[in-house]
């Protein structure tokens, strides 16, 4: 069932809120043991658009990958993450 059907048969606010919060679960593969910070950022994202919820900042882990970029860009062959 697709979001739009679900939110065709809600009946209160809780059930718009429940559908839209199971299809974000669905759409991610939330409810699996290997779910990764990629699901979690996009999750959290999700989250924060709702406007339900206080907003969660990316900026610290924005800053601390960008960091970590510059470190490691100019040593990826040294290191093997690419062959020459």
């Amino acid at each position: 069932m697709t979001l739009y059907e679900k939110l065709q048969q809600a009946r209160s606010e809780e059930d718009v809120k429940d559908a839209y919060i199971r299809s974000v679960k669905d759409e991610l593969k939330l409810n699996r043991a290997d779910v990764g910070w990629y699901q979690i950022r996009k999750a959290l994202q999700a989250r924060n658009a709702s406007g339900d919820f206080p907003p969660v900042s990316f900026k610290p882990f924005e800053e601390a990958y960008k960091t970590l970029t510059e470190k490691l860009q100019p040593m990826v062959y040294e290191l093997g993450f690419l062959k020459i």
